[in-house]
């Protein structure tokens, strides 16, 4: 049994225990920004962009600035793949270039650069429990630090975000950093241990399927290596406005402690990169069909022939968007998502026994849907609470705000059940000021303790403990 915290210990010390979430159009959803904002129009149509394609792609580093920014931005505002990095360590043992921090502080600051850098590139983040502790001049000092925690989160990723590409950002690295050597090493390693289930058994026993990769490839700069497929990151996003490169550049130079700003503008960001593939010892393989980074939703299989009209409600989303009819593009969105849920009764009722994996895509690609429909109807709104710090037993109060009218004229309610918190938790509801301006008291029990799911772990931060998500109003019969 967990020992019981104490009447002062704080569950959780994060700012961003309130999550804020933008009502969704017809449906009740649960994906959104802490704040939500007015977004803008090429945010709703690379949203709409990204449902249309079904790959996902892993990047894996070791450290904070490592990524190969340009490359990811391709990836994921390019070709509209669902991008996802992995970097290893949170970068504890490096540089300040802004500060005395050093240690965990540096390990945070970094955290929220990369963070910051991860949404000009269009990704999602994840981490392992592994620590940097400074330069090392071997993989094998790098596996001794490390042990065996790397290795595990790397599969837990793995199997977590079910990648049909990995890209191993390090492979073939035989000099310099041990962690950067080892890194390149345990890649092809992960992506084996993944896929059997003798491994980690553990993580099966939570539900995370063993997950076989498809495609694995390491980056290179030099575009003349056999099989090397050219990626155009100097080109210019249509939607952006921008190259790739421009945008990545941008990205990067968040890593402020590192003094990366001071490299803005570098010729080393516009060298050509190219994408080789591996085999599963790590050593290059030859070239790939370049497809494979873009599948659309035909891709999905058995169900891909009931797709096509939400592909079809999808571009029809997208033109509407494009032509400024953001009602039109949130009905065209509510019916893509409709399909969907009918789909997935279906599967229910015609596969049970095969179904668990569809299952998944599907719920994958209402969650694109959502995030789209949430990024059309651009509801203004701000969740705060009056503290930064929980402690079990002690109430405190949450404030839901509604700034101004979204993009498409919708209808919320807010209420008790809009917000979200743990079991156990009491939640009472006093308005604070007309139809805009909510507050909700909310009190842990007093044996509540702070979240510790291994899921957590390869998290940027533990999921938010409250939870605040505007209703659609309940028709009346």
């Amino acid at each position: 049994m967990p020992s019981r915290p104490s009447a002062r210990r704080p569950l959780f010390s994060r700012a961003f225990l309130i999550s804020a979430f933008n009502f969704s159009f017809f449906l009740t959803l649960f994906l959104a920004p802490t704040l939500a904002s007015a977004q803008s129009l090429p945010e709703t149509v690379e949203a709409i962009d990204k449902a249309r394609v079904s790959t996902r792609i892993l990047f894996i580093t070791a450290h904070p600035d490592d990524e190969w920014a340009s490359l990811l931005t391709y990836l994921s505002r390019g070709l509209h793949a669902d991008m996802a990095l992995l970097t290893i360590t949170r970068g504890q043992g490096g540089q300040n270039a802004i500060g005395p921090e050093q240690g965990a502080e540096l390990g945070v600051i970094r955290t929220e650069e990369l963070l910051a850098a991860g949404k000009h590139y269009g990704v999602r983040q994840y981490f392992t429990r592994a620590m940097d502790t400074g330069f090392v001049k071997t993989p094998e000092q790098a596996q001794k630090i490390w042990g065996n925690v790397a290795l595990e989160d790397m599969v837990r990723v793995i199997r977590t975000f079910r990648p049909q590409v990995v890209i191993n950002g390090w492979a073939g690295v035989h000099g310099g950093h041990g962690h950067h050597q080892e890194s390149g090493m345990l890649v092809p390693q992960a992506i084996r241990a993944a896929a059997d289930p003798k491994m980690f058994p553990e993580q099966i026993a939570e539900g995370l399927p063993a997950w076989k990769v498809t495609l694995d490839l390491r980056p290179a700069r030099d575009p003349n290596v056999t099989g090397a497929v050219p990626m155009p990151i100097n080109d210019v996003s249509p939607l952006w406005g921008k190259s790739y490169v421009d945008m990545g550049m941008e990205g990067h130079a968040q890593h402020r402690s590192q003094g990366t700003p001071s490299f803005f503008g570098n010729p080393f960001f516009r060298r050509p990169v190219s994408l080789v593939r591996e085999n599963e010892k790590g050593d290059p393989a030859g070239t790939f069909d370049i497809r494979l980074l873009a599948s659309s939703l035909e891709s999905l299989g058995e169900v891909s022939p009931y797709l096509s009209r939400t592909d079809s409600d999808l571009e029809r989303a997208r033109k509407e968007a494009l032509e400024l009819n953001r009602s039109g593009a949130a009905k065209s969105l509510a019916d893509a998502a409709m399909v969907i849920a009918q789909l997935r009764g279906l599967v229910l009722s015609e596969h049970a026994d095969t179904s668990a994996q569809i299952l998944w895509e599907l719920d994958r690609l209402r969650e694109k849907i959502d995030l789209a429909l949430n990024e059309d109807i651009a509801l203004p709104m701000i969740v705060e609470a009056d503290r930064h710090e929980l402690v079990a037993g002690e109430k405190f109060s949450v404030d839901a705000s509604f700034l101004g009218q979204p993009a498409v004229p919708v209808k919320w309610k807010l209420d008790e059940s809009s917000v979200l918190v743990p079991p156990g938790w009491k939640i009472q509801m006093e308005k604070n000021g007309g139809e805009r301006n909510y507050r909700f008291f909310v009190q842990p029990p007093g044996d509540a303790s702070a979240p510790d799911a291994p899921a957590d772990a390869i998290l940027p931060y533990p999921r938010p403990l409250v939870q605040v998500a505007p209703q659609p109003p309940q028709s009346k019969r």
